[in-house]
């Protein structure tokens, strides 16, 4: 899973996530989903891709992985927590 960080400004847009803090700031959500043969929480070379899996944000966002098991979703919320 890899994670972004942006900034924008002007007209505000939907985000997914959490309210956004309402400073124009969102982020990027993406990642692989396969299937672990070995357990050990890494992808090594053989392990085969998940495709058509839903993957969840908040509960109540959802994405389906590709062809090649990735998914993202985008724009997302920033926010710290308190």
């Amino acid at each position: 899973m890899s994670v972004s960080y942006s900034h924008s400004s002007g007209r505000p847009y939907a985000v997914l996530g959490l309210q956004a803090d309402g400073k124009g700031y969102y982020g990027l959500i993406e990642g692989v989903v396969y299937y672990d043969a070995n357990r050990d929480g890494r992808r090594q070379a053989g392990e085969a891709v998940a495709k058509g899996i839903y993957v969840y944000l908040d509960r109540r966002y959802e994405a389906s992985t590709d062809n090649q098991g990735r998914f993202t979703f985008e724009p997302v919320a920033s926010g710290g927590m308190s």
